[in-house]
């Protein structure tokens, strides 16, 4: 019982390995991009579909009215991808080409990791909050709707 009250947890042990907080660190900001970008990959997904009724012109004749259908689908931007692989290359090599000692590194390492990790997170509450704000049914018979929808790449499909 004594044995498990004083053995230290693993986030408690220093790393003997020379320049191991180091890898740690970066052990930490891949973990950290790749979470992010598989839950940004899973959670930027939605779709939303509407209707509107348009009154026939006066030439048709057929006096029936006519149906219009827009489909907007959001998906994941690879751009957020590359945005976070390019924040983890120039932010881990300033950290380890322009750092004075391993304890500044480190620090640099652990901001890199959660800036790598907040990027997907802010993109995908970004692309939802402008997504929720798509009336598919605002646009005029026959024109898909303008839709700007910041980090996530949108796709109208016109039916009827």
């Amino acid at each position: 019982m004594s044995a498990l009250l004083t053995s230290r947890s693993a986030a408690q042990q220093k790393i003997a390995l020379p320049g191991g907080q180091i890898l740690d660190r970066m052990l930490r900001l891949i973990m950290a991009g790749t979470g992010g970008g598989i839950i940004y990959g899973v959670a930027t997904r939605a779709s939303v579909t509407g209707c509107s009724t348009v009154a026939p012109a006066d030439g048709e004749g057929t006096g029936q009215a006519l149906t219009d259908c827009v489909a907007v689908t959001m998906e994941p931007s690879g751009w957020v991808y590359l945005l976070m692989a390019l924040t983890a290359i120039v932010l881990a090599s300033r950290a380890l080409y322009n750092s004075p000692n391993e304890a500044t590194a480190a620090a640099l390492l652990r901001t890199a990791g959660l800036v790598v990790g907040l990027i997907p997170v802010a993109a995908w509450l970004i692309s939802l909050a402008m997504f929720m704000m798509i009336d598919p049914t605002g646009s005029e018979a026959g024109q898909p709707p303008s839709i700007f929808v910041p980090f996530a790449d949108i796709e109208v499909d016109l039916q009827g």
